[in-house]
């Protein structure tokens, strides 16, 4: 089964209906849904609409791809992304977890492309559609094969084979750079890098996978005003993944 799952940010709720819809137009559909939202977002000092969140429940209500909404009190970040299926589902052996973005709609064999590949090279590794390596950025429509990722990025969409996750440890990794995030009143907003950073230290190879035949990227972002790269804390929040992993010793960024 494919497990799906993103975390929705407020004033992006007709942009994260869109994407549902165009989830649907994917040649290959997830199994299940998980939403995650959260009851206050202190980044952003705000919560979602209350008319707002209506037009999510009615529009779940009636979705062809079986779901559930998961309520939060505390904003930990998008790290729930992966948290909330890994606590909340029941998986088996050969099971799935896809998590993409509420504002950017993925194309619609972007998720078959990302099964194939894992049929292909097997279920050691995590595979996305964009990611970066060695500080180059790397987009699937412009590879033949594969490509070794140092970090996935998971606005693209970016499948694991959930064989390679526990959510205890998986916990434990996400809460030591919450609890530094929280030392200066911030949300750990860098849900890429943690995970990447999650999958090197456990030896999991990333892996971009290739999207041909295509001559341009089939991406097409929503507009949103609240990102992380609008977000005026943006370089103070960078520094302190360096903190985190300079204080656990881990490993060199």
């Amino acid at each position: 089964m494919i497990i799906s799952s993103v975390i929705i940010v407020p004033d992006r709720i007709d942009g994260f209906l869109n994407v549902l819809d165009e989830l649907l137009k994917s040649t290959i559909l997830p199994d299940f849904l998980y939403v995650s939202i959260i009851k206050y977002y202190p980044r952003l000092n705000k919560s979602i609409d209350i008319d707002d969140l209506f037009k999510i429940e009615e529009k779940l209500k009636n979705y062809p791809i079986e779901n559930r909404i998961v309520f939060y009190d505390q904003d930990i970040g998008p790290c729930l992304k992966l948290l909330t299926p890994l606590k909340e589902h029941k998986f088996e052996k050969n099971d799935l977890i896809l998590i993409f973005d509420d504002d950017n709609g993925l194309f619609n064999t972007a998720i078959e492309c990302l099964i194939n590949s894992c049929n292909k090279y097997g279920d050691n590794s995590v595979y996305g559609i964009m990611g970066i390596f060695e500080g180059k950025y790397i987009h699937g429509e412009y590879i033949n094969e594969y490509h070794i990722a140092d970090l996935l990025g998971g606005y693209r969409g970016v499948l694991y084979p959930t064989k390679l996750l526990n959510y205890e440890n998986l916990k434990e990794w996400t809460d030591m750079f919450i609890e530094v995030y929280n030392e200066h009143n911030m949300i750990a907003i860098h849900d890429d890098h943690i995970f990447s950073y999650y999958l090197k230290y456990n030896n999991i190879e990333s892996r971009i996978v290739s999207v041909q035949p295509n001559s341009s990227l089939n991406y097409w972002p929503k507009n949103n005003s609240n990102g992380i790269f609008q977000y005026d804390r943006i370089d103070e929040s960078i520094e302190i993944l360096d903190e985190v992993l300079i204080r656990n010793l881990l490993f060199d960024r």
